[in-house]
Parts: structure tokens; sequence; C-alpha cells
């Protein structure tokens, strides 16, 4: 060992710190050419732009609802599940996904769909006589498929929450 602390002959194994990768990425960037730093520019650009749409389409609350939407539009046209309960299963997806703790007749519009006020009230009394009637009182399918279209507009029309998050 080396009695002088100045001397500094027998520190081999002493590597000096490595750079912050900031500093790293500008002296690239400024000694690089263009036509290496654009590619790798639209390349990023393009990969925030694809995850940005498939979050919104597959990770968020109304992605996930377009879905469920889709998923029942599917099994009633094939007849797997009666019109009652994709009346029932449609408020509940709609609920759900406007984040409702009531029935949707007894919903009040977000200020900006207030407009829109008799359309609502069609539509969630001819969910609840789809949901709520008798057998032999049910309307005919094409009612059905209005509802469906329907939901489909509220969906798109109902404001965002204020932090559209998974739940």
């Amino acid at each position: 060992m080396n009695p002088d602390a100045t001397n500094l002959q027998g520190l081999v194994d002493i590597e000096p710190p490595l750079t912050p990768l900031f500093f790293s990425l500008g002296y690239a960037v400024q000694n690089a050419t263009l036509s290496s730093v654009l590619p790798a520019l639209l390349i990023t650009a393009l990969l925030l732009v694809t995850a940005f749409t498939l979050w919104t389409r597959y990770g968020s609350v109304k992605g996930r609802a377009r879905r469920s939407l889709h998923r029942l539009q599917k099994q009633f046209r094939r007849r797997s599940i009666s019109q009652r309960e994709a009346a029932c299963e449609l408020s509940r997806v709609l609920r759900d996904t406007f984040d409702l703790h009531q029935p949707l007749t007894r919903t009040i519009l977000p200020p900006a769909l207030k407009v829109h006020a008799p359309r609502w009230q069609h539509f969630t009394e001819q969910l609840s006589v789809s949901c709520y009637a008798a057998p032999q009182q049910q309307p005919a399918a094409e009612q059905m498929s209005q509802l469906l279209d329907d939901a489909y507009f509220w969906l798109r029309a109902w404001p965002n929450r204020q932090h559209d998050r998974r739940h």
C-alpha cells in the first residue's frame, strides 16, 4: 500500500464514474447526422402513437365498454341471450361505465348533454321496458338493435371521467 495519499499510482482498479444518460444522449445527437437521428425520432413517435391508440381502445373504461357492447351485440344476433338479458346487461354496462350508482332512468345528465335530454329519456324508458316487461309484452327485436346503437352514441357522447382509469 502506498503511504502517500496524493500518489495514485497503485489504484488501477478504480474506474471513473459513468456519464449520466442525458448527457450521453445529448452528445450522441450532437455528433450524429440527421439521417441517423430522424428515423429514431420517427420510430419513437410511431411507438407513442401506437401505445396511446391501444390504451384508448383496450385499456380505458370506455374501450372496455365498447368491447362489452360489441360482445353483447354478437350474442344477441346469435340468439344466445334473450332480449331481456341483453337489455339488462346493456343497462349494467352503461351504469358501470358512467360510474352511476342508481338506475339509468334516475340519472341526471351531465351539463354538456342537457341538449340530448329527450333522447336520453326515450332511451332509458325503452331500455327499462325491454328489461322489465313480461315475456309476452317484449318489444320487437329491431328495438334492441336501436338500443344498442343508442348505447354506442351515449358511450361516445358521455364526458370522460376525471381520471379514466382501469377498475
